[in-house]
């Protein structure tokens, strides 16, 4: 088992625990920086490459990179299922993401978040920095095959 770093790949295959991603909040929209950003990162994401890909995302620590390095599969279909506003510079969003590998596909936990003064993606909870985090509690945003990324063991980057 891998970690849910990048559901977009090949590694994911379990769905979410039941009920989450149907549950139900009073939902904002996302401003439209936030959401175009997120769009376009679908789009690119649906043909790569993934330098491209990269482009759009932030990635907490080299070593969570390193995780996805090599992973790129397009998505052949992807379907965004919910916004929820986590604080003023944090939305997470649950996208649905299939690639040609996967009879079916699953839904993903994704974030937007300000970074260094621009709005990135963030693959995984664990992307996210501290300072958008804290106070946080992200534990609903874990998948059901998911391991803790204190379990895995990365080589350091240079």
């Amino acid at each position: 088992r891998r970690p849910g770093a990048d559901c977009h790949c090949d590694h994911h295959r379990q769905p979410l625990r039941q009920g989450r991603a149907d549950r139900r909040q009073e939902e904002k929209v996302p401003p439209a920086e936030v959401s175009s950003l997120y769009d376009e990162f679908l789009r690119i994401l649906a043909v790569g490459p993934e330098e491209k890909v990269d482009m759009y995302l932030y990635y907490d620590k080299p070593e969570y990179k390193q995780l996805s390095e090599g992973a790129f599969e397009p998505s052949v279909e992807s379907r965004i299922l919910r916004w929820e506003e986590l604080n003023n510079s944090l939305w997470s969003v649950t996208t649905y993401i299939r690639t040609e590998n996967q009879e079916e596909g699953i839904d993903c936990f994704h974030f937007v978040g300000i970074v260094d003064g621009s709005w990135k993606v963030m693959i995984g909870k664990h992307n996210i920095p501290d300072d958008l985090s804290a106070g946080l509690d992200l534990s609903r945003f874990s998948y059901e095959d998911e391991l803790p990324m204190e379990d895995i063991q990365l080589e350091p980057v240079q």
